[in-house]
């Protein structure tokens, strides 16, 4: 009877001399490839011109085709490929392209490439009067053209990799100079329904410094875009709103703002997007709304996301820090939260000092009522862990709920709330009632409804209960 062990061992011996077997046949396939089918890598050049042509939607042409030997995976070099523009004239030029062969097409019978490698490009990049994009006088596939042979053949490459590019930017819809940008480095990985895009460029100097962008989508359908989600985030340690405002008009609204900036564009489905900008910024001046009182601020350091949502919006601040000549100075890091819908919203703040929202009332794109309550409420202090959530309307909404605690506060009447005057304490409430109570040196309690007069002292201690069911207390 033959032991356990015996059978291990001749098992282990079959594994290796399976596995060493298996690494000749790939050894003796790879120098076929080397030294026999890529030898005169030449006679498939018809193949590639063809598979390119297809691809672009235009005629290329290839000045020579060669092997790069040695490599793991077949290699070829294509010298001088040109691209042709509609006229016929040769638009895009490319001295040298790397491409690896797909190994599945090959032993096809086809010639397709899966990794593309330009180096050192030249490029330039128009957009025309009516908004169509050229690639050095080749058109670029509008999102709304329909099918386009290019698209498909780009997001089923492997990779596309673009080093040292050089880029000028031409923006015929805006009276703006012509752009260079410089150390370009482009890479493009898709696999399946995932989509990656790696770029970074160095613009000049005076703009910014130099700039990174990802992208990270899903989606399949090249003809219509609803269904794809993912984000956009571009990087800069040092970039000049102000003087991108030629190029972006988008920017008109900043008449300065200098510093370390990251922007990430997030979008869900068509319809719904989010921006949150995360930064170190200095000399910021915004309108948010043409005519509206600029928002200063000497120093804004943080993160402020938006996100847009079906009927209402998503605003938050993240360890938002403002110091110096600023509309709003913030004693600690701010973190807010304000969610509104047309069924109800949330809002969350940690700490603010309610004197400091008067610099900014009037730069915000405020309606007149909203104006006059904010005025007739007179807030001052300090409030902190508030906490409020409403459903409905937000002036007429049919349930709350709210808890926040609050120093040296002072608010003039409003409905059944009492007018307080330095007053520190903490408030809970809903739409049935709640519960008010804290104490002050010299503090004003006025409940105009339930006194005929203030209740004043130099030292109050108050629990007031309300109960708006009933409109007792």
């Amino acid at each position: 009877m033959v032991s356990h062990r015996t059978i291990l061992h001749f098992s282990r011996r079959a594994l290796l001399w399976g596995v060493g077997l298996l690494a000749v046949i790939l050894l003796a396939l790879w120098l076929v490839l080397q030294f026999v089918i890529l030898k005169d890598v030449d006679r498939y050049r018809p193949d590639v011109i063809a598979t390119l042509s297809k691809a672009t939607g235009t005629r290329v042409d290839i000045g020579g085709m060669t092997s790069a030997r040695f490599e793991w995976l077949p290699t070829v070099v294509l010298d001088h490929v040109t691209i042709y523009d509609p006229e016929g004239k040769p638009g895009l030029v490319l001295n040298r392209v790397t491409g690896r062969v797909s190994l599945l097409g090959f032993f096809s019978g086809r010639v397709d490439l899966s990794t593309l490698i330009i180096d050192q490009p030249s490029l330039t990049l128009r957009r025309a009067a009516d908004g169509q994009l050229f690639l050095s006088g080749i058109p670029l596939p509008r999102p709304d053209s329909g099918p386009s042979q290019f698209l498909e053949w780009l997001v089923n490459q492997g990779e596309i990799r673009i080093t040292n590019a050089t880029v000028y930017w031409v923006d015929d819809t805006i009276k703006a100079p012509p752009l260079l940008f410089t150390q370009g480095t482009i890479r493009i990985r898709n696999s399946g329904s995932h989509h990656r895009m790696d770029l970074a460029f160095t613009p000049p100097r005076h703009l910014s410094d130099p700039v990174t962008l990802k992208a990270d989508f899903y989606g399949t359908n090249l003809t219509d875009f609803k269904d794809w989600h993912g984000s956009i985030i571009t990087q800069s340690d040092q970039v000049d709103l102000g003087t991108l405002k030629p190029w972006i008009p988008q920017l008109s609204r900043f008449e300065s703002a200098r510093g370390q900036l990251k922007v990430t564009l997030s979008m869900e489905r068509v319809g719904q997007w989010g921006l949150q900008a995360e930064g170190d910024v200095s000399d910021l001046v915004v309108h948010l709304e043409p005519g509206l009182s600029a928002l200063r601020f000497d120093h804004l350091r943080g993160s402020l996301s938006f996100k847009l949502l079906e009927g209402g919006f998503d605003l938050a601040t993240q360890q938002l820090v403002a110091s110096g000549e600023s509309s709003i100075k913030t004693t600690v890091p701010l973190d807010m939260h304000l969610l509104y819908t047309g069924a109800g919203g949330a809002l969350e703040i940690n700490h603010l000092e309610l004197a400091q929202l008067a610099g900014i009332v009037e730069a915000l794109p405020l309606s007149a009522d909203q104006r006059a309550q904010w005025n007739n409420a007179g807030l001052k202090g300090r409030v902190s862990h508030l906490n409020l959530t409403w459903q409905g309307a937000q002036n007429h909404p049919t349930d709350y709920v709210v808890h926040s605690d609050f120093t040296d506060f002072q608010a003039n009447p409003q409905g059944l709330l009492p007018a307080l005057r330095g007053f520190s304490g903490h408030l809970d409430a809903t739409v049935d009632g709640g519960q008010l109570k804290g104490k002050g040196a010299d503090t004003i309690l006025n409940l105009p409804q339930n006194l005929c007069c203030p209740d004043s002292g130099k030292s109050l201690y108050a629990r007031y209960f309300l109960d708006c069911s009933t409109g007792s207390n």
